[in-house]
């Protein structure tokens, strides 16, 4: 069953739907910088990745998609979801390996999102040395304390 899982590599994907802006329009910009992205009408990704030392996976991203029957479903392992609201998603996880899937079709011309997975493997545990207290002390003569106290006075006057 293992064979089916692909050996992990650091890796971002970045799934958006045509004329998400991600931020209020800009009045002089609009959706002009948008006309240039395919119409895309559905996306489909399956990956399969494990790691012995771990990996974790990272999903972040916003969705405004009005209908339940309209909404994203993504798959991490057997956690499936289904993405719809006004809303965003911010989740980590870890494992040795992962199953994913992401799969979308578009039924609304008003239905947005980005949604971004990064999967990375997990960083070896850094190793800290123990704190050692320590202790300094310094001796000084009574000639250096009238010095320090006294001779400042003394300019005063």
């Amino acid at each position: 069953a293992d064979s089916q899982y692909a050996l992990a590599q650091d890796t971002s994907t970045v799934f958006v739907s045509p004329g998400y802006v991600g931020c209020p329009a800009i009045p002089s910009v609009g959706d002009s910088l948008y006309t240039l992205l395919p119409n895309v009408r559905r996306i489909e990704s399956h990956t399969a990745m494990n790691y012995t030392n771990g990996l974790t996976v990272t999903v972040n991203g916003d969705f405004n998609i009005a209908n339940e029957s309209d909404s994203i479903s993504l798959r991490v392992n057997y956690d499936v979801r289904k993405l719809y609201g006004n809303n965003s998603i911010s989740e980590m996880s870890t494992d040795s390996k992962f199953l994913m899937r992401f799969a979308w079709t578009k039924k609304n011309d008003q239905d947005t999102f980005a949604i971004q997975i990064d999967i990375a493997s997990k960083p070896v545990p850094a190793s800290t040395t123990r704190k050692m207290e320590t202790t300094t002390s310094v001796s000084m003569d009574r000639l250096s304390l009238i010095n320090i106290f006294v001779m400042p006075l003394l300019m005063l006057l």
